[in-house]
């Protein structure tokens, strides 16, 4: 009864680059000197590092983008 739980055996590695800090940055201090808005930077900043650790630790967490062109759908 109910539903098992199958074991997913691939292996995948998610290698994070230099650009996403820098980019990272970019937003935020973007929103809090730009904006005006530090504390919602604050926010949005640990918000996507959030997001990011979730993909790390499971990066078949959300499903694929439709309108992005990948290796499987070319």
């Amino acid at each position: 009864m109910g539903r098992k739980k199958t074991e997913d055996t691939k292996q995948y590695t998610l290698d994070i680059s230099e650009n996403y800090f820098q980019n990272l940055e970019e937003i935020v201090d973007y929103i809090a000197f730009e904006k005006h808005q530090p504390l919602n930077a604050i926010k949005i900043g640990n918000g996507i590092n959030k997001t990011m650790n979730k993909i790390i630790e499971n990066p078949l967490i959300y499903s694929e983008c439709e309108n992005l062109p990948t290796k499987s759908k070319i």
